[in-house]
């Protein structure tokens, strides 16, 4: 499960990294394409080690919470957003 939440935190960071960067930032990072073009495949790697990361450190305090599943992942996405 940790590593299935990497890739949707990888997902997720497709698409609405390209929904802000294409409607927000292209204009303040023109070279975003290259430097990301340039990763390759490390990009992917990047992301989704980042997503299994940030999992592993909220996880603790998912156990500890004494609610249900959707109280709990309210909480946790109110502690982290």
């Amino acid at each position: 499960m940790v590593v299935i939440s990497g890739v949707v935190y990888a997902l997720a960071y497709l698409v609405f990294g390209a929904i802000t960067y294409f409607f927000f930032t292209r204009a303040y990072y023109p070279d975003a394409v290259g430097t990301a073009q340039r990763l390759g495949l490390w990009l992917w790697a990047i992301q989704i080690g980042r997503g299994v990361l940030m999992t592993l450190a909220v996880l603790p305090a998912i156990y500890t919470l004494r609610l249900g599943r959707w109280q709990a992942a309210l909480a946790i996405g109110a502690l982290t957003g």
